[in-house]
């Protein structure tokens, strides 16, 4: 992915190179360069869409539950391939002193299968029911990455805006703390006021450094997940789509989590592992086996045998019925006991999601009503600026309207950035907590496909509206 690094390598390399040519050109060409390196680093703005599709590309978690998933899928062809005959080639050649013993093989094919086996259809059933926990699992974490990515996005977004209104902020309490000054200079205040206004602009500019610094770890937290440099990371808007709206009285989300159903497909696999390895005592097993042999002459084995030839061969089915092993009655009860703790463990999962994603509605509804009210209040202080810049401005006209100071003024202004500010907090908290429904609904990777439409650009390969996900995984060749 690009990074700051390899740009500034890049421009290194660039003036080395543009060295060696005339004056004349040199400055020419410096200075293009410097400016496409500058235009590279200050052109980080990405749109919602390409960061969740770049985060899930570089995602280790992904590409971990993508390995397992290989796994589970390797594990189900082991189960099925003990059906298919294997091929063996061996030699067992050495001296011998003495009556000949054992066999003079020079060389050997040997050919094996399972032909039936009451348990192999048990282990058949968990091997796949493993592979859909695994794939279930996998789901899981596009959506983890996905919901990651979009909260990080839309607090930075958050952040940046508040950064404006902060600054903004900071100026009019600085210019208020001027206008105190001037009027205590005046005598027209006294100290305890110009005190408390500079330990208001105080305040504020302690926000700004919390805000900062809030913004510094939300871009750094991107370029991790991203790739992208953190240094000039900034979003864009407009590629956000609104979130559907959620009815306040919406009914009990019945979704279960692809965690939670992963768990009872781990635990349904284990029950079936458990109901193989105890049918394993008391039933026939049946194998396939071939072999050949090729047998040496150099040990004069025909001496001693009168049927004595070369070329052996042998072919046939062998049937084993195990009356007794300890072993495998003793592995027959870890599993069933296994199985009862992942069913139970997944029991747990879904009482907790059920119990969250009753929660989140209760704090969805609350945040509503909470909206609201800071809608209203940033309202409110809205019109309460309108209303004294219009005094100010109508003061020396109408004796009938009540005289303001310019200190009137600048209270208005840092109560309406305040209020402000208090609004883009509120729309966040809303923002998250719908996010979060969208996942427990399933309906989180929709939203973000509808991001696609709103993206202006995208510096991945995927196609508007499809999500690529991780690169796949090249498994080593044998």
């Amino acid at each position: 992915m690009g990074s700051a690094k390899p740009v500034a390598e890049r421009s290194r390399f660039a003036v080395l190179a543009f060295a060696a040519l005339p004056s004349t050109v040199l400055s020419s060409a410096v200075l293009a360069t410097f400016l496409l390196v500058a235009g590279a680093q200050a052109s980080a703005q990405v749109s919602l869409y390409t960061a969740v599709d770049l985060a899930m590309r570089n995602n280790n978690k992904i590409h971990s539950a993508q390995a397992d998933v290989l796994k589970a899928q390797a594990g189900l062809d082991q189960s099925k391939d003990v059906y298919i005959p294997n091929l063996m080639f061996g030699s067992s050649l050495g001296k011998f002193y003495g009556f000949p013993v054992g066999t003079p093989t020079l060389f050997n094919f040997t050919s094996q299968s399972l032909l039936f086996n009451f348990s192999q259809r048990d282990y058949i059933r968990s091997a796949r029911g493993e592979l859909k926990a695994s794939e279930l699992l996998l789901q899981q974490a596009r959506e983890d990455v996905e919901e990651d990515t979009a909260l990080a996005y839309l607090d930075l977004d958050r952040a940046l805006k508040q950064q404006q209104a902060l600054n903004e902020q900071a100026g009019y309490a600085d210019k208020l703390v001027q206008i105190v000054q001037q009027r205590l200079d005046a005598g027209l205040d006294d100290k305890i006021e110009l005190t408390r206004t500079r330990l208001a602009a105080a305040n504020i500019h302690l926000k700004q450094i919390q805000n900062d610094g809030e913004i510094e770890t939300l871009k750094d937290h991107l370029a991790r997940m991203t790739g992208l440099p953190a240094a000039s990371l900034t979003t864009e808007p407009d590629s956000v789509p609104p979130p559907p709206e959620i009815a306040v009285n919406a009914p009990r989300i019945a979704t279960v989590p692809p965690s939670v159903a992963a768990s009872f497909m781990h635990a349904q696999a284990k029950r079936q592992t458990a109901f193989g390895d105890r049918r394993q005592l008391y039933r026939p097993e049946v194998d396939f086996f071939a072999n050949y042999d090729y047998f040496s002459t150099i040990y004069n084995y025909q001496s001693y045998y009168n049927s004595f030839q070369t070329n052996n061969e042998s072919i046939g089915i062998q049937i084993n019925l195990p009356l007794f092993d300890a072993s495998r009655r003793a592995k027959a009860r870890q599993s069933s006991a296994e199985a009862v703790r992942l069913e139970s463990d997944a029991r747990v999962g879904r009482d907790q999601a059920a119990e969250g994603s009753l929660k989140l509605q209760h704090t969805y509804r609350l945040q509503l009503a909470q909206l609201d009210v800071a809608k209203l209040q940033h309202q409110l202080a809205q019109d309460q600026l309108d209303a004294i810049l219009l005094q100010l401005k109508s003061s020396g006209s109408r004796p009938d309207v009540p005289a303001l100071t310019p200190r009137d003024e600048q209270n208005a202004h840092i109560d309406e950035r305040q209020r402000y500010i208090d609004l883009l907090t509120t729309d966040f908290s809303i923002e998250r907590t719908r996010l979060d429904l969208l996942k427990a609904s399933g309906k989180l990777e929709d939203w973000v496909r509808t991001a696609a439409s709103n993206a202006s650009g995208s510096s991945s390969g995927a196609a508007p509206g499809e999500l690529t996900g991780p690169m796949p995984i090249q498994t080593p060749a044998p």
